[in-house]
């Protein structure tokens, strides 16, 4: 009996398909969003989203799109 931490480096799979598993993509290489027809949302530091209008002074989180900036008013 083998080592039950032991790694396999070999094994025979009978009654499958031939497939090749190198070069297959192993995740999101990029993502791509369109930040300029994003909408606006805005945040407090606390995270509740508030509507533009009603900012006032204070620090705020601007998110649109895939871009998020602090706002100091």
């Amino acid at each position: 009996m083998e080592d039950e931490n032991s790694t396999i480096d070999n094994i025979d799979v009978t009654n499958t398909a031939d497939v090749s598993l190198s070069g297959l993509a192993n995740g999101i290489a990029t993502l791509h969003t369109d930040d300029a027809h994003a909408k606006s949302e805005y945040y407090t530091l606390d995270g509740i989203r508030i509507s533009e209008p009603k900012l006032g002074h204070g620090i705020f989180l601007q998110k649109k799109g895939s871009k998020t900036v602090k706002l100091i008013r």
